[in-house]
């Protein structure tokens, strides 16, 4: 990795409010904030000798992400993810370098992000790496808070898929990657996944691999089409310390009441099945399974034949045994995204 040298060029001189010094901007708002740990990013500023700073594009609590020239003063333009001091990011540029040696002529090649080059901005208390990468167009995100409707239409949610699939079967097949950046050679048990998208297995700790993707975007899928989440995890027992109200009973209640009973050979793999379930594979957390939660009856915007396709399409995502699953090549083969 390079080492990347700071040059000023402070070119902005007005037009713009002064935020008061008191206040708390962006990332300033995290509990563990420290203006020790994030790199003060200024635009104007060039890093590495190439990149001169346009603006920032966002944050997190490990990272802030710029826009950038490249060369200064350039059309070409490319975004920074500039690290805080104290994040190890190793693991993510190990992962890029890894997808340098897999194959490009897959399809989905060209719908997985790469890294352009590294660097790290040598600074007293400690060095912040950075990777440059291209720009991205909107997130899903984005264009949901977008729609007047707060859903996706289908033909914008079906070429949107279709990107996601081709990505997903790249990785799945030709890299061995799960998406949750973890190599894909070997099965995991540790939690995963935000929690309303938790799937069967990594509620259950049962070995998972790549069908965790294949749950993942059948839980995206319908948020973005109906425009609200299909599972929720609110315990109205729950006395969870931070608030959320989320447990992985309450989960797994919603779960049941959307696909019925688990197999009794995925309850037999879990080691937390005995938690929620009987030796018979009955519920007994002590929680009742809500009612009027099958997809049919959640499904608000579609009607006929068309409906029934887009049910099925989510349902083979949606399967208690991961390997009931199925991948990202057969759903890019379904009739509901060809129509």
């Amino acid at each position: 990795m390079a080492t990347g040298n700071v040059a000023k060029q402070r070119r902005i001189s007005g037009g713009y409010e002064v935020v008061s010094p008191s206040g708390k901007l962006e990332e300033e708002n995290f509990d563990d904030y420290s203006i020790a740990r994030y790199y003060p990013v200024r635009i104007g500023d060039v890093l590495s000798s190439r990149y001169e700073i346009l603006g920032k594009l966002g944050f997190g609590s490990t990272s802030t992400d710029c826009l950038l020239n490249e060369p200064p003063r350039s059309r070409a333009y490319a975004t920074l993810k500039v690290y805080t001091r104290d994040q190890d990011n190793n693991e993510e540029l190990e992962m890029y370098q890894y997808l340098k040696t897999c194959s490009k002529s897959h399809p989905g090649y060209r719908h997985v992000r790469s890294a352009l080059d590294a660097f790290t901005i040598p600074r007293a208390g400690g060095s912040h790496p950075c990777i440059v990468q291209k720009p991205l167009w909107e997130s899903f995100r984005d264009l949901l808070a977008r729609s007047p409707r707060r859903r996706f239409s289908g033909d914008l949610l079906k070429a949107g898929l279709h990107r996601t699939l081709l990505a997903l079967d790249y990785l799945h097949t030709e890299c061995h990657i799960i998406h949750t950046a973890v190599r894909g050679d070997m099965e995991h048990t540790e939690d995963v996944q935000p929690d309303v998208y938790r799937c069967s297995e990594v509620m259950l700790q049962v070995p998972w691999s790549y069908p965790i993707d294949i749950w993942n975007l059948g839980c995206v899928t319908w948020g973005l089409f109906e425009g609200k989440h299909l599972f929720y995890g609110q315990d109205p027992d729950d006395s969870n310390p931070n608030g959320t109200g989320y447990t992985t009973r309450a989960h797994l209640a919603e779960v049941l009441a959307t696909l019925g009973l688990p197999p009794p050979d995925l309850l037999a793999r879990g080691k937390r099945s005995r938690e929620f379930f009987t030796e018979e594979g009955q519920w007994s957390s002590g929680l009742e399974i809500p009612e009027g939660l099958n997809l049919a009856d959640s499904e608000e915007n579609l009607e006929g034949e068309i409906k029934e396709q887009f049910l099925d399409f989510v349902r083979s995502m949606l399967c208690w045994r991961p390997e009931d699953r199925k991948t990202a090549k057969e759903l890019l083969e379904h009739p509901w995204l060809g129509r």
